[in-house]
């Protein structure tokens, strides 16, 4: 049997590795007495979350089984179950038949069995007289079996339930096996690529620390999965960068910062994080408040340090402002500012939505509070539309439960990481009443205003240039489009401002492909026939369209 994906994966975990030195010694310990059947009257109760190694973890029961039963040439049987929602008896008795066959099978041919149980779906049953009694007829029906239960993984407290449950009808040892922090990804990727013969620069910690925190901005991250997936990329472009003779150092044997780089969206490197504030359009009075709060937080640093009687100084942020203003781009440069002022460690940057937040029950929900707040920690964790939090479960909202933790987050860590609340004003305010604490722990405000016309302009132009030559007809089309978008449309808060005028960029050089595609010109030049064919559509006709008024023509000429 091959080993080396569980092994690496168990060993890596210390609490993985413990268990599997413990189980050997059970096993030893009970082949003295000739009881090793006793193993699978103890039930295993795993606390992980997708993606950490609990198929490695029963690979590796797996294999310890068969080695303390001779059977290393047999395969093992090895089925999943999920705990039902449905209430009736015909449902569970069609379960308990699958069950049972499980170790029918099992003992005509490898002599045992494994059972993994997905207790995911349990809920507010924990606990209860019913629960105790499925637990206790699911084990009546799993002779020959190893039964092994999991659930997400969950703070102690949360987890202390379960284990109070099972305590009181079966024997049980409970495996805790937490996230991997961020640290320790790095040295798993490193690790990864040692094992193929590639070295990697020693510089690149922290922009492999900036791809993960990459990874996770979706809300989607499959543990090593995502770390495998990001060794392969690694490999991969390399070879086409050595094949192709663009690199000085042309060796599949070492990996350095140049190769990391070219992975991240935005990479964090040695620059000036002002000059990218100054290079953002519009903004004014904005790039003026957040330089006034540098200097404060800077200056309160000092003040505490030389024994003054002041706060330390919070980093927490809430920015108000409507799609497309370019919240989500200043709390990147926020980051890098702050990382250049020596105000956190790192600078890196997390995006999160609110209804991210909201995994599975209202303890997974906690525990990715408390996760995502731990990969922050001396960076940016910048929350958008953070009211997505609000959302109801059987025993209330689920802000009710996460917010406290939230806010003992950015209270007890306030000088090491900044939260940066996004969204609409008004949602935003309504949202700061859920919990009393919230809105103290924000002294920082930032609005951002609608982008003028003209910004809108700079913008698309900004978009184009370097990129892309134009006719100067074009330019005419373009502000007689934008100026004839009605300030009805303008000023409503879906207006999406930047994010409208990229999406009318994309369009328009897309349709100046298809031109060139079937003239077979040479030069890629944008053209004002391309414009008039953009803002024609539907979707763009409509800005300029008043509501209850006759459309205002573009037409094609």
């Amino acid at each position: 049997m091959n080993t080396e994906k569980f092994d690496r994966i168990v060993e890596f975990s210390p609490e993985m590795s413990a268990y599997r030195k413990e189980l050997k010694k059970a096993l030893e310990g009970l082949d003295r007495i000739g009881a090793q059947g006793l193993i699978f009257d103890k039930v295993l109760l795993v606390s992980i979350d997708e993606g950490w190694g609990y198929s490695e973890l029963v690979e590796m029961i797996s294999y310890e089984l068969k080695v303390a039963f001779d059977l290393e040439h047999r395969p093992i049987e090895k089925e999943e179950e999920s705990y039902i929602t449905d209430k009736r008896e015909e449902s569970w008795r069609r379960q308990y038949d699958r069950i049972e066959n499980i170790g029918n099978k099992a003992r005509h041919g490898s002599k045992f069995a494994i059972l993994t149980y997905d207790l995911t779906t349990v809920g507010s049953e924990l606990g209860t007289p019913e629960f105790m009694r499925r637990l206790c007829d699911i084990k009546e029906h799993t002779k020959d079996t190893l039964l092994i239960f999991r659930v997400p993984y969950m703070s102690q407290k949360a987890l202390t339930a379960y284990e109070q449950a099972f305590d009181d009808a079966l024997a049980v040892r409970v495996l805790s096996v937490p996230p991997v922090s961020v640290e320790n990804m790095v040295i798993y990727v490193r690790e990864k690529l040692q094992s193929v013969g590639t070295s990697i620069d020693s510089g690149c910690d922290d922009l492999l620390e900036q791809w993960i925190c990459q990874e996770k901005s979706d809300g989607v991250f499959r543990g090593y999965q995502t770390l495998d997936k990001m060794v392969t990329e690694i490999l991969y472009q390399k070879a086409i960068s050595v094949n192709e003779g663009e690199l000085l150092d042309c060796s599949m044997e070492y990996v350095g910062k140049a190769d990391i780089q070219n992975m991240l969206d935005d990479p964090l490197v040695a620059e000036n994080a002002y000059e990218l504030l100054d290079e953002l359009i519009g903004m004014t009075q904005l790039k003026t408040s957040i330089r006034e709060v540098v200097a404060q937080i800077k200056l309160q640093r000092e003040l505490k340090e030389e024994g003054k009687d002041v706060e330390e100084p919070s980093l927490h942020m809430l920015f108000l402002g409507n799609p497309g203003t370019g919240k989500t781009t200043v709390a990147r440069i926020i980051g890098k500012i702050f990382k250049q002022e020596n105000l956190l460690r790192k600078g890196h940057f997390i995006e999160m939505r609110g209804s991210s937040f909201v995994v599975g029950n209202v303890n997974t929900t906690m525990e990715k509070v408390r996760s995502t707040c731990r990969d922050s920690y001396g960076s940016v964790l910048f929350i958008d539309e953070a009211y997505g939090m609000s959302v109801g479960h059987s025993n209330g909202n689920v802000t009710d439960e996460i917010l406290p933790i939230l806010v003992a987050e950015m209270e007890n860590h306030r000088d090491e990481m900044c939260v940066i609340f996004a969204g609409y004003k008004e949602e935003m305010e309504h949202f700061l009443k859920a919990n009393s604490g919230l809105k103290s722990r924000i002294p920082h405000v930032l609005e951002f205003p609608n982008y003028t016309r003209d910004e809108l302009m700079e913008i698309f132009f900004k978009m184009v240039e370097g990129r892309f030559e134009y006719e100067e007809e074009l330019k005419d089309t373009l502000q007689d489009y934008i100026q004839n978008i009605p300030d009805t449309s303008f000023q409503t808060k879906e207006f999406s401002n930047a994010r409208f005028i990229r999406n009318l960029y994309e369009r328009l050089w897309g349709k100046a492909a298809y031109r060139i595609s079937q003239s077979g010109e040479k030069e890629i030049v944008l053209k004002k026939e391309d414009m008039l064919c953009v803002i024609q559509e539907e979707d763009f006709q409509t800005m300029v369209t008043e509501k209850n008024r006759k459309q205002i023509g573009f037409a094609v000429k």
